[in-house]
């Protein structure tokens, strides 16, 4: 028996409903490029803003601790608008023995104030000469290490490390350096923003060890992207060994040829502007 009241799909209807779903897939494709673009925009700025913090942080850790005294000098031995020489604050330990050509430093002693143990060549120390009742003499004394270290102990009985050092026995007695001593180890560096073309970093170099830069971000909104000025305790320029702080200016950019390609989202820039001050001195 014949079946009747059924009917297929004709061409036009088959036309219409590849036409909407042609519209609806391009307002899907257009609804999600637009949607990633917002994001990718809003995950540039959060890295932008991480790149700043990350350079700030570099720069209060290092600099806050700058200080100077009359026999070891400032701290801080270089300052120009986009760079920074210095001696970095690495640790505090503890002598238990010191002749002309040797040191030994309590491993055990001052533990939780190093951040690690000192490097010969890279690290030096500064010895801290107080006097006693009859003259003072309150400054750091640049010690150097020349080779170690070497696994000992001290006169205590406690473990200790051996370091090769060199200083006339003169001095030890002149600057009353005791086995006792608190010593500061330090290292050598320079702070300072490098690059080419559109892509300028920042990166800290140690100086003594003659090591290449080390980079810390890569957003700096080309050579204006760093701006160091320092002030001395009056808050005007001033000399550099009585500078207490400097003001920094950090630009940044969110623009990411490399990673992104072609059609990322525009170049934004954001800025952080703020102000150290060497707590060490006067």
């Amino acid at each position: 028996m014949p079946v009747t009241g059924r009917r297929g799909v004709t061409l036009i209807e088959l036309l219409v409903a590849m036409v909407m779903a042609a519209i609806l897939g391009s307002l899907v494709l257009t609804a999600t490029a637009t949607v990633t673009g917002v994001l990718r925009g809003r995950v540039e700025r959060v890295g932008a803003e991480v790149a700043a913090r990350a350079i700030w942080g570099v720069i209060r850790f290092d600099w806050s601790a700058f200080g100077s005294d009359s026999v070891s000098g400032p701290d801080l031995g270089g300052l120009s608008a986009t760079t920074a020489d210095y001696r970095a604050a690495r640790g505090l330990v503890a002598v238990c023995r010191l002749v002309p050509d040797t040191i030994v430093l309590a491993t055990q002693r001052l533990g939780r104030w190093a951040g690690r143990r000192p490097v010969p060549g890279r690290d030096s120390l500064l010895l801290y000469a107080a006097g006693d009742s009859a003259a003072s003499i309150d400054a750091w004394i640049p010690i150097p290490l020349l080779a170690g270290p070497v696994p000992t102990g001290c006169p205590s009985g406690e473990p200790g490390d051996r370091f090769v050092t060199q200083i006339d026995s003169q001095t030890i007695a002149r600057r009353r350096l005791g086995s006792q001593a608190l010593g500061r180890v330090v290292e050598f560096m320079q702070a300072r923003s490098y690059g080419a073309g559109t892509l300028w970093q920042f990166g800290l170099e140690g100086l003594s060890a003659g090591a290449s830069v080390q980079p810390v971000a890569s957003n700096l909104a080309g050579p204006s992207g760093l701006s160091i000025v320092g002030w001395g305790c009056d808050g005007l320029a001033g000399p550099l060994a009585l500078l207490c702080g400097a003001d920094v200016a950090i630009r940044v950019i969110t623009k990411r040829d490399l990673g992104l390609g072609a059609g990322h989202a525009g170049v934004a820039v954001d800025s952080l502007g703020v102000a150290v001050r060497f707590e060490n001195r006067p």
